[in-house]
Parts: C-alpha cells; sequence; structure tokens
C-alpha cells in the first residue's frame, strides 16, 4: 500500500510539471498577444522555446525523485547535494522506494535522463510535450572528480529529421536554432553545479 502511495505521488509530480510547463506557455502567449512587439518570426520562436527550456529544467529540478536523503528531502536538487557531500569521486548509497539502493549521484543523471527522454523524445504527444533535440550540460567547475561534472544528457543520437541525425556539429546546416534555459546553480557543501538545458528548434 505504501509503495502505490508513492507511486501515486511520483505520477502526480510529472502531472504537475506537464501542467506548470503548458500554464507557462500560455501565459507567455497571451502576453505577446497583448503586447506585441516589432520582431521577426525567429525571434518570437525562440523566447518561446526558452521559456519552455527554463520552466522544464526548474521543474525538474524540483521534482521529487522518490529517493529520500533525509525525511522530506527528495527532490533532484536534493540528490544533486547529497552526492557532492563526498569530495573524492564517491557515490553515497540511498535507499529509494522501489526497495533498492542506488548511488545518489548515478540515480541524479537517471531520473534527469529519464524525464528529458520521457518529455522530449516521444512521438506521441499524449506521452510528452513534442520530439524536440534537446542537451543538458552539466559542470562542477570547482572539482574535476565529481562524478556529475562534464556530464552531458542528450537525445542528439536518437534524434532524426528526413533521415538525417541531428548534433552538436551539423544542427544548423539543417535548419534549428539554439534556446538555453539559462544557467542553474545549486550550491552544495564545498562547491557549486551548473545546470543548463538547451532545445534545438525550427
Amino acid at each position: 500500500m505504501l509503495n502505490f502511495k508513492k507511486s501515486q505521488g511520483e505520477i502526480f509530480g510529472i502531472a504537475l510539471l506537464f501542467v506548470i510547463l503548458i500554464v507557462g506557455v500560455i501565459i507567455y502567449g497571451q502576453m505577446k498577444t497583448l503586447n506585441p512587439e516589432d520582431k521577426n518570426e525567429n525571434s518570437i520562436q525562440r523566447e518561446k522555446y526558452e521559456i519552455l527550456a527554463s520552466g522544464t529544467l526548474d521543474s525538474i529540478l524540483s521534482m521529487s525523485t522518490g529517493c529520500e536523503v533525509e525525511r522530506g528531502k527528495d527532490t533532484v536538487y536534493d540528490l544533486v547535494k547529497y552526492c557532492e557531500y563526498t569530495f573524492y569521486g564517491d557515490d553515497p548509497e540511498i535507499t529509494c522506494n522501489d526497495g533498492n539502493v542506488y548511488g545518489a549521484c548515478n540515480k541524479t543523471l537517471q531520473v534527469l535522463n529519464s524525464t528529458l527522454y520521457n518529455l522530449y523524445n516521444n512521438t506521441d504527444e499524449t506521452k510528452g510535450i513534442a520530439q524536440i533535440p534537446f542537451k543538458l550540460i552539466i559542470e562542477v567547475p570547482q572539482n574535476t572528480q565529481s562524478q556529475l561534472n562534464g556530464k552531458n544528457i542528450t537525445n542528439f543520437n536518437d534524434f532524426k529529421r528526413n533521415n538525417i541525425t541531428i548534433n552538436e556539429s551539423n544542427y544548423l546546416r539543417y535548419g534549428f536554432s539554439k534556446a538555453p534555459s539559462g544557467l542553474r546553480t545549486t550550491t552544495t557543501l564545498k562547491r557549486n553545479v551548473n545546470f543548463e538545458l538547451y532545445l534545438y528548434f525550427r
């Protein structure tokens, strides 16, 4: 019964994420209608994708993971802080509501990866937002031994347009532009962890 309630909580968290993103896009669209500016179509589209990228990153980092670091601390941010609590490349263990034990760093990357893929790499829009190329960059400037440092999560290898795989080196050639979320920094005991999400649009 307890696992069922926790599963319901996770489903509610994902549903809430969709609602936040959709409301943000609707509000933005209405603001643009009420306050039109002399901008070209590409500029307006870029702003929409920047808002979508920003809202997505904020929502994901605040999302419940089903793994408690301490009582009431189970978000992606909490896992990142716990992961970075060890300073020499160790991955501290956590127990999650599925009864399994994971490394906090590994679980953080797993949650980020699966959530972004569910949102942006699904052709069935009832199960995700859309099929959009994305790249999440994670950097820990103060310590290269961090298990999170230099990790990039992307669907470039899976995203195709007219049977051509879109990636970092060719996206401009095939008419895509890049929209950044803006930098998000979480401060841990000894160092910062930086996140930035890019969405690629046409």
